[in-house]
């Protein structure tokens, strides 16, 4: 998933996945590409009990799953490959490298990369909760023990919804003393919003599972939860209370943002990268068909990057590109969209435009911004670059086609000299004359409003 800096986006290759996300170390991450390709966090290791990732990412993902729950596994996997309505969170058996089985809670979500549809999993060991509720049913003075010693944090509300007991997990989760605890009111501790779904639910079913939500801490901080709730039924078959465990899945949600920022976005310059810059140009034509607007596709490229690299070096090179990006940013508007294709490529969206002017002011500007040194903290860098625009509607009504328009005008400036700027099948623009003579050009008289 992680591409080099300084480079064209290569395809995935094995590799060990992490993340600098804090994780219990019953909790692991693991992104699985068809079922041959794994990719891990320090912490599945661990809990699966192997010394060395190699172990793992050579194996099947399906020679991890306990035979019992294999075709089960697999199937999700399928579904969630066809986008076919996978479970979003189920649970299996594992199998560790010593041959015993562990079971494990799976939070999972699909993102694409590279048109391959890939499985983000966040994997929790819920043994000890699993044999918990075996001898649960056994004995009321193991449960008792259990009960207090879990890791998972459980409480008992009355049917008002207070608390009436909570174990030493859930007091640590909250923040809360046992005396301060008891006969709070749990829906306290809601939004308005995710009480009103949460009743409903109640209402409909009479339980909750992994219902989504956010609670507060003592402190006022708020936590992403997964909570279940089952009802408490004595003689007559009354309810008389609820039974609830909280997940704290704060640290899940993070990795999940993570992962679908990975996906999107370059890894050196955190540029929107080509996945995401043809959403927002597909979302802009769309946008300029409906109000009659043009949109401007600009492909940038620098000129001789290729020495920078070879004579100071790669590190020098890619501060160089971040440097060139902040610029950008600096140089557009808000509205606009600066993206990094890779290696010295930036393509750049400036939806709402009025007439060819907009673009031509924005180019000039590019064109001023480069007359200023780069600061690379060892180094005063000067470069340039060479411009190529395509027009919406004129030059194309497809993204590809529009990118593909601006790249072939890029192109023609490198071979007239460089250090300037073309639009689509007109001319060179180089140095900084009057915009005004640019409009006048026979070329460009069409493209006014």
């Amino acid at each position: 998933m992680m591409h080099g800096p300084n480079s064209s986006h290569k395809p995935m290759t094995r590799q060990r996945w992490s993340r600098n996300t804090t994780l219990h170390v019953r909790d692991c991450i693991v992104l699985v590409a068809g079922d041959s390709d794994l990719y891990v966090d320090k912490n599945f290791i661990k809990v699966f009990g192997y010394d060395d990732p190699r172990e793992v990412s050579e194996k099947p993902f399906s020679m991890l799953v306990h035979p019992e729950d294999r075709d089960r596994v697999e199937e999700i996997h399928r579904k969630r490959s066809r986008g076919d309505g996978a479970p979003d969170h189920y649970e299996f058996k594992g199998i560790c490298r010593d041959g015993t089985s562990i079971h494990l809670e799976v939070s999972a979500t699909s993102l694409k990369y590279n048109g391959q549809t890939l499985s983000a999993m966040y994997l929790r060991d819920i043994t000890t909760r699993k044999r918990w509720e075996e001898e649960l049913r056994e004995s009321e003075e193991k449960y008792r023990t259990l009960f207090e010693n879990s890791m998972d944090a459980i409480y008992i509300t009355g049917r008002d919804a207070r608390l009436v007991d909570a174990n030493e997990a859930f007091l640590n989760l909250f923040g809360y003393t046992r005396e301060e605890a008891i006969g709070l009111n749990g829906k306290e501790a809601i939004s308005s919003q995710d009480l009103e779904r949460f009743k409903s639910i109640v209402r409909k079913k009479g339980y909750v599972k992994d219902f989504s939500l956010k609670l507060a801490r003592k402190d006022g901080e708020t936590m992403d939860c997964l909570l279940t709730l089952n009802p408490m039924v004595g003689e007559g078959g009354k309810t008389t209370g609820y039974q609830g465990i909280v997940r704290d899945i704060t640290a899940y949600k993070k990795a999940q943002e993570a992962v679908q920022y990975m996906a999107y976005h370059d890894s050196l310059t955190g540029l929107p990268n080509r996945i995401l810059f043809s959403d927002r140009l597909t979302m802009a034509i769309v946008n300029a068909t409906r109000n009659k607007q043009r949109i401007a596709v600009m492909m940038l490229d620098l000129d001789r990057f290729k020495d920078v690299n070879d004579t100071l070096g790669h590190d020098v090179g890619d501060r160089l590109l971040k440097a060139v990006a902040d610029r950008l940013l600096d140089t557009v508007r808000k509205s606009d969209t600066v993206a990094r294709m890779g290696g010295d490529e930036f393509l750049l969206v400036l939806p709402e435009i009025n007439t060819v002017n907009d673009t031509i002011v924005v180019s000039d500007k590019i064109m001023e911004a480069f007359r200023r040194p780069f600061s690379t903290s060892s180094h005063e860098l000067f470069i340039t670059c060479s411009v190529g625009m395509a027009i919406y509607p004129e030059h194309g009504t497809d993204p590809e086609v529009l990118i593909r328009n601006a790249d072939t005008a890029m192109y023609r400036v490198k071979h007239l000299g460089r250090n300037g700027y073309r639009l689509c099948d007109t001319k060179v623009f180089e140095g900084n004359p009057p915009v005004e003579p640019r409009l006048s050009d026979s070329t460009l008289h069409p493209m006014k409003s």
